[in-house]
């Protein structure tokens, strides 16, 4: 919960309700913003004390290649053991390699059609997140072997996923990742563009092109 110190026994209240007797098994912290982001993030553990973190090959951060996917059906065996072999094959020392599974639904797909909204990936189980990080030092082959296996790892367990790709995860040699980050949403999306910045003022390297034959009169829907 993230309140004023006063409004947290009131919005405890129904949780404390609902599990009954279990309620007084909860733990309580009170914690500054900074302390509390770092639990959150997972630096902190469940007693908040410094969590364990595995120690990177390499001093500072330098580089980092994200691969993502969704997934509205399990991963078959065959596919979860070729999926931990790839994470485990030619690791250079000084690359860290991290396997993301994300449990996804609840919240998420409730409302999948939700008023307003162009985040299309309520209706997945779970997103895989594939990172390699490499430190500051690292050269262009480094980075090139980290890439790879990055596309690689998530080429693994492909054929089971739905296509999409987390847009928080952009890659910029993603095809057609129009699709991939916004599916049957793009075409609204286009279409709030061309009524709302039809010069491109705001771009980047995957910036939505605005929809040509939209009437920039015409009310768009809710």
């Amino acid at each position: 919960v993230l309140a004023e110190a006063d409004e947290v026994p009131a919005l405890l209240a129904p949780w404390q309700r609902a599990l009954g007797r279990l309620a007084e098994t909860l733990c309580e912290w009170r914690l500054p913003a900074a302390a509390a982001a770092s639990y959150l993030c997972g630096r902190l553990d469940r007693r908040c004390e410094p969590a364990w973190q595995a120690d990177p090959p390499f001093p500072a951060h330098g580089y980092q290649f994200t691969r993502s996917g969704f997934f509205e059906q399990a991963l078959s065996r065959a596919a979860i053991a070729g999926l931990i072999e790839q994470f485990a094959a030619g690791r250079p020392a000084a690359q860290q390699r991290e396997l993301s599974f994300v449990p996804w639904a609840g919240t998420y797909a409730r409302e999948p059609d939700a008023p307003g909204s162009a985040f299309v990936h309520r209706q997945a189980h779970f997103m895989v997140r594939h990172t390699a990080v490499l430190g500051p030092s690292a050269q262009a082959a480094d980075c090139e072997r980290a890439r790879a296996w990055a596309d690689e790892s998530r080429a693994c367990i492909a054929p089971f996923g739905n296509g999409h790709v987390y847009q928080g995860f952009a890659e910029t040699d993603l095809e057609d990742w129009g699709q991939a980050y916004y599916g049957a949403a793009l075409p609204r999306l286009r279409a709030i563009k061309a009524r709302h910045d039809p010069g491109l003022l705001f771009r980047h390297a995957q910036s939505i092109e605005p929809d040509a034959g939209q009437d920039e009169a015409t009310p768009l829907p809710a």
